[in-house]
């Protein structure tokens, strides 16, 4: 089977998928990092700024 070249109208419909795909799984990664992070965060401002008072 050889690989033919997709018409533009379908290879933009495939690439804008991709990227909507992609935009979704990085909405999904900040949104899970943005509920992790703060809590080491802080953690580490309260250690930092203990340290620099004594």
């Amino acid at each position: 089977m050889t690989p033919q070249r997709l018409d533009a109208k379908t290879e933009s419909l495939i690439l804008l998928t991709l990227l909507d795909v992609f935009c979704e799984w990085m909405r999904d990664f900040m949104e899970e990092r943005n509920c992790r992070d703060p809590l080491p965060l802080n953690s580490y401002e309260q250690w930092t700024d203990g340290r620099s008072d004594g």
